[in-house]
């Protein structure tokens, strides 16, 4: 009698006690791959989506120049003048990176060459922005009494990346940032230790209001507009400088404030501020807070 023979069907399943964590752990993979392929969808998405522009009053960018008339031409020969100050200016003077307009040399130490000339034609004089008493313009810094060591450092930030602007369009921050990759190490720590030892003084009045003069973007900066009209500050921080680079003729050429800063590198800014003297700036701020 032939033996019995059985067939069974043949399984390349493992058993169920060995099988049971093999499904749970692919499982557990595949959601792992499918959350790290959502969320790098996601990080894609935030990278890529287009940022609201600063605000204007935060980066005073200045805006498009018109075209250029060819018939207007300016007086080269005018003498423009500050208040305070005997000595002008004309406007090529003005405007020279390589020689500081300088309209009070009694208020402040000799200036070394860096400050006071740059280095043509690599380096603007450190004095030109930053003001030879260093209490610096509304487009950029206030150096007066910083530590040496922390001016050498802003510096080289600049040259390595690590500092810059948030705004690649606004001008005084990328000139900084040209400076700071062509300045040598002498001529830096020569600006840092003149910066270091001059005293800082009053040069900001703020003012808390309602409603503020309309202003627009100039010369990188906040200035009044024309006609003067009066409007709600929000939730701005409006700094306009009020003290006036130059002028020409009885009368200011500019005035404003929240913050007023003090421009004309004089004395003290709330003694006269842009053709205002206290009494007149204190009825323009009684004006404002009405």
């Amino acid at each position: 009698m032939r033996p019995a023979i059985k067939f069974q069907a043949h399984s390349t399943l493992p058993r169920r006690r060995s099988w049971l964590p093999f499904a749970a752990a692919t499982i557990a993979v595949g959601a792992f791959l499918i959350a790290t392929a959502a969320s790098s969808q996601t990080q894609s998405a935030i990278s890529h989506a287009p940022l609201d522009p600063p605000p204007y009053w935060a980066f005073a960018v200045n805006p498009p120049a018109p075209p250029a008339d060819p018939s207007a031409k300016s007086d080269e020969t005018a003498l423009f003048h500050v208040p305070g100050s005997k000595l002008s200016f004309t406007l090529p003077q003005v405007h020279d990176f390589y020689n500081v307009p300088d309209w009070h040399p009694g208020n402040h130490p000799a200036m070394p060459t860096i400050v006071a000339h740059g280095r043509q034609p690599d380096v603007f004089a450190c004095g030109y922005c930053h003001l030879p008493n260093g209490q610096g313009r509304p487009e950029n810094s206030s150096l007066a009494g910083l530590s040496a060591a922390y001016i050498v450092q802003q510096l080289a930030d600049f040259k390595s990346g690590a500092r810059k602007s948030s705004d690649p369009d606004f001008k005084p921050a990328s000139n900084m940032v040209s400076v700071g990759a062509k300045a040598t190490d002498p001529e830096i720590q020569a600006a840092a230790e003149y910066y270091s030892a001059l005293k800082p003084k009053p040069w900001i009045r703020v003012i808390e209001a309602k409603f503020v003069p309309k202003t627009h973007v100039a010369g990188w900066m906040l200035v009044i507009s024309t006609p003067h009209e009066m409007e709600s500050l929000g939730d701005r921080i409006i700094d306009h400088c009020v003290s006036a680079r130059y002028r020409q003729g009885p009368g200011p050429r500019s005035a404003g404030l929240f913050t007023i800063s003090g421009e004309s590198n004089g004395p003290n800014p709330s003694e006269r501020i842009g053709g205002l003297d206290n009494a007149e700036l204190d009825a323009f701020v009684d004006l404002v807070h009405k």
